[in-house]
């Protein structure tokens, strides 16, 4: 073959191998660029177009909200609103704008099935951006905005006490938070909060929600069975009404940071994983810092205008009630009248309660009131039961008996009791927050001498009841029944093959009757056997935090492996 036949030949396969090169390259740019679009462009769209949720983008924040939501057609003003008030929680906490690096993603809701929805929305489709936050409309905005501005700002909470104190006082700066805790105690007791914030602060949902949800530093999101459950629970408060106690402290302490400590300060209490670590991070001692806090909270009392109202409170749920009605006298009607109508109602007289109410509180407790205003009353000493059944007597007299061993077991007098013991009978208790003594009654009178029971638990361990539930329940069978024969029930446990070791949870678990048989043949063999001090040491030490393996080691001198053989022992003799 001629030469140049052979080079003509090899530059035509040259020029169709470029011309292939360059058609792939080019096709395959042209495949990516139509996966680009699909990818960045039309996918993001239709899954928009799908998406239950809506946005308005403002300045600093994108609000999104479920499109079919009565929320909806003014949308555009509210999201205006978060925004303002998510300035007011940057300007209060002395955080700037600039500190706060991330988008914000607000989602607002009318309602739990709404946010249920915009939950379900953002984990089938975005996922959770690191500054989001949930906002119920109706509620405080503020509450779950400084969630997300300290966490943001300041990081992961060392303590529950500033992560609920914090969201409390920027919600409400104009409470005199400092001046509620000097009038509950004098002085307030700082750092048994702190050591039991967990126990003491009533349960909050929404809390929870943002931090298992929400928190920037959460690793993964959680399952919608989780959130559901989260949501179950009731956001209230104990029944005694310490809760308010508790809650009016964390928002002092917040108060006192914000007011003397500054920027710094906040962050540092913030942080702090102990009331030890709180004081050393401000460069205090704990004596140091508990004088100062003392001092901010007796000055706030004594310069408060509603100093008199906060000492009726304070008289009314530490069971004084007519020391309350007292305190209120010189208190204007509109403001005193709601408490008046709780101290009337703690005194056993629903009438006065709701012709107290009737325009101050509308809701449960006035129609509970109204109910039970003609209502026939039963009377023993300071024991009162309104509404109850005429054959109630004997288990009024029997709730008496039980008020009466439980103070004896401590050695207490009745001084301690609230004016009235009223048991309220009502087709199903409110959650509501009532004064001590003031007890509902749901089921069959029998119950009445276990209530009474924990009205006199309650009133002991102002900090909290012990963790471990099997004796408590026990304690609570123990006094109510003294001819119960716990002993031969627990008996028939063991010989049917049931019993249950005593570290593990029997109430709630196991059925109601080996529950009961164990816990109560519990108390009763350590009443029997060691005495009445070994039971109030063992409660005293539950309550403080230990665990039912030291409480019973430091004691009674036995391993709880041990004890629990000494107790079956006990159990099986005739």
């Amino acid at each position: 073959m001629p030469r140049r036949n052979f080079r003509a030949s090899e530059e035509g396969r040259w020029t169709r191998s470029v011309l292939w090169t360059v058609g792939g390259l080019a096709l395959g740019g042209l495949i990516a660029a139509v996966l680009g679009i699909v990818v960045l462009w039309v996918h993001p769209a239709v899954r928009s177009a799908r998406s239950p949720l809506r946005a308005v983008v403002l300045s600093d924040l994108t609000v999104y909200y479920v499109r079919s939501s009565p929320l909806a057609a003014e949308v555009t003003k509210h999201a205006s609103e978060v925004q303002r008030e998510w300035h007011r929680v940057l300007d209060t906490l002395g955080v700037a704008r600039a500190e706060i690096r991330v988008p914000i993603h607000v989602y607002l809701c009318a309602d739990l099935d709404e946010l249920a929805t915009a939950t379900s929305a953002r984990l089938a489709g975005e996922g959770v951006q690191l500054g989001s936050v949930d906002l119920l409309w109706g509620q405080p905005l503020a509450t779950p905005l400084s969630r997300l501005a300290c966490s943001l700002a300041f990081g992961r909470p060392g303590n529950p006490v500033l992560r609920r104190g914090l969201p409390l006082y920027v919600t409400d700066p104009s409470r005199p938070w400092a001046a509620e805790a000097q009038a509950w105690s004098s002085p307030p007791p700082w750092s048994v909060l702190w050591e039991r914030a967990e126990q003491l602060l009533p349960p909050d949902p929404f809390d929870r929600l943002y931090f298992v949800i929400n928190a920037p530093w959460g690793s993964a999101a959680p399952s919608l069975e989780l959130i559901r459950a989260i949501l179950q629970v009731p956001s209230e408060l104990p029944a005694t009404g310490l809760g308010r106690m508790w809650e009016s402290m964390a928002g002092a302490l917040a108060q006192w940071a914000v007011a003397t400590r500054g920027r710094h300060g906040i962050e540092a209490m913030w942080q702090a994983t102990s009331w030890q670590s709180a004081a050393a991070a401000l460069g205090l001692d704990t004596q140091a810092m508990r004088e100062a806090l003392d001092a901010f909270a007796a000055e706030a009392l004594a310069q408060s205008p509603r100093s008199a109202y906060l000492r009726g409170v304070t008289h009314l749920f530490q069971g004084h009630a007519r020391a309350a009605l007292e305190e209120l006298q010189g208190v204007p009607s509109d403001e005193s009248a709601d408490l008046v109508g709780l101290a009337l109602f703690a005194l056993g007289d629903p009438a006065a309660a709701a012709a107290a109410w009737e325009a101050s509180r509308p809701g449960v407790l006035l129609s509970i009131a109204q109910s039970l205003a003609g209502a026939p009353h039963l009377e023993d000493g300071r024991f009162l039961a309104v509404g109850a059944p005429t054959t109630a007597a004997p288990s009024l007299r029997a709730a008496r008996q039980a008020v009466e061993r439980t103070l004896d077991l401590w050695e207490l007098s009745e001084q301690i009791l609230p004016d009235r013991v009223v048991f309220y009978f009502v087709s199903a208790a409110p959650s509501v927050t009532v004064p001590p003594g003031v007890v509902w009654v749901a089921g069959s009178p029998e119950v009445m001498p276990a209530l009474g029971v924990r009205v006199v638990l309650d009133l002991i361990t102002p900090y909290g009841l012990p963790a471990y539930k099997t004796f408590i329940e026990g304690l609570v069978l123990h006094l109510a029944w003294p001819d119960r024969d716990f002993r031969t029930e627990a008996a028939n446990v063991m010989r049917s093959n049931q019993w249950v070791p005593l570290s593990q949870p029997l109430f709630g678990v196991y059925p109601l009757p080996v529950a009961e048989a164990q816990a109560g043949a519990l108390v009763r063999f350590i009443a029997d056997k060691y005495g009445n001090r070994a039971v109030r040491d063992l409660w005293s030490r539950l309550a403080d935090g230990a665990s039912v393996f030291s409480a019973v080691e430091q004691v009674l001198g036995l391993r709880l492996s041990d004890f629990e053989q000494t107790l079956q022992a006990w159990v099986r003799q005739p």
